[in-house]
């Protein structure tokens, strides 16, 4: 076999609004480029859409999907043709149909293939998604695909990649234990935010979707009850998409209803790079109080600049930020939020510097792409036995 690894992956789309996963893959292949691992993308998205344009990769667009399963009759068709093609097939995600064709072209009796499969689950397994009181139906409803589909997919992995050690440990409390393939924690990885000299302000920073899972109503309790009690100048900065949107609004009512709120929280829309760049570098720290968070990109892009993080239980990386004092962790309900901003506002000089410091430290040893790229590369030749 060359030593030239050529991998297959397939995710619903890369609109980089889906989240981390699409992110994910734009950012990692040119590192495992320089590793000689070669990159093809299928995804549900038509040709002409614009974050197709000037990727690092070959990309295989299928087309808009015609239902909420995210069918595509051409997928099974394209996968049937072309998967012998590659040493490796990478499934981003889970109780869609892409997962489905792609057990399905792999598994087919008159060609079957021996092509290893590996699956990201991406946090679609936790036990949050299962045990949250306002996801009764949808929780019942992956009950019933998961015993009907999901698992005969799973089984048939050669691997499920997890990308931190409290998902690899929690996955099996939603539907059991899941036979056959290996499960593996490689970590995960973010984008390494260029160190720009701006001068710290005092502000906290939140930045991400506007969503009610990541904790924003805890937040906003625990940000009015410590700025009640703190003669501090700072303000809580919330930036990114989502405010017009139903929880958007609601929280934006909520915000100018509150005369501490209203007078030390500024609303930021989406951002632009150099704008993200910006806050990231200036900001006293960043802030996530999820209540559940698989991989936190933004968490981790705030740490490769050196800017310490309060983050909940409820976000899977919590031990990595504990365990080298990179920021401070808390139960994910508003009290584990005033407790942990309490601390933030508390720390002399030296002691934020040194916290500052760990910040990057954690981020280089840990989530640092090239770094990432490198431990893929060693399990990919674990996997297919090939060696440079």
């Amino acid at each position: 076999m060359s030593t030239r690894i050529k991998i297959l992956r397939i995710i619903p789309t890369l609109n980089p609004a889906s989240g981390g996963p699409a992110q994910h893959i734009k950012l990692i292949t040119p590192f495992l480029n320089k590793l000689n691992i070669e990159t093809t993308v299928i995804s549900l998205d038509e040709p002409s859409d614009s974050f197709l344009e000037n990727l690092s990769f070959k990309i295989i667009p299928m087309g808009r999907p015609s239902s909420p399963w995210q069918y595509n009759k051409k997928l099974y068709q394209k996968l049937q043709e072309i998967i012998a093609e590659y040493d490796l097939v990478i499934q981003h995600g889970l109780w869609l149909y892409h997962g489905y064709a792609i057990k399905k072209a792999l598994k087919n009796k008159s060609n079957p293939s021996k092509t290893p499969l590996l699956i990201y689950p991406h946090g679609m397994l936790d036990p949050y998604y299962q045990v949250e009181k306002k996801r009764w139906l949808k929780a019942l409803r992956n009950k019933l695909y998961f015993w009907l589909i999901e698992k005969n997919i799973l089984t048939n992995a050669s691997a499920l990649i997890f990308t931190s050690e409290i998902e690899l440990k929690t996955h099996e409390s939603s539907f059991g234990k899941i036979n056959g393939p290996q499960k593996v924690n490689l970590g995960y990885t973010s984008r390494a935010i260029e160190k720009i000299e701006v001068q710290r302000n005092n502000n906290l920073l939140f930045f991400g979707r506007i969503d009610p899972k990541k904790g924003i109503d805890e937040l906003l309790i625990a940000w009015s009850k410590f700025k009640s009690n703190s003669p501090n100048k700072s303000t809580l900065l919330i930036a990114g998409p989502g405010w017009q949107s139903k929880y958007g609004l609601k929280l934006s009512r909520r915000i100018n209803k509150d005369e501490i709120l209203s007078k030390t929280l500024t609303i930021l829309e989406q951002q632009e790079q150099n704008q993200i760049q910006y806050l990231l570098n200036s900001s006293k720290a960043s802030i996530l109080w999820s209540k559940h968070e698989n991989f936190a990109q933004a968490i981790s892009e705030s740490l490769s600049v050196g800017t310490p993080v309060l983050v909940s239980k409820g976000v899977n990386i919590f031990k990595e930020i504990e365990s080298n004092s990179a920021g401070f962790v808390e139960n994910p309900d508003w009290e584990g939020a005033y407790h942990a901003i309490k601390k933030l506002y508390e720390l002399n000089d030296s002691e934020y510097k040194k916290i500052s410091s760990n910040a990057i430290e954690l981020f280089q040893k840990n989530f640092h792409p090239s770094l990432y790229a490198k431990r893929l590369r060693e399990y990919f030749e674990i996997t297919l036995g090939v060696k440079q």
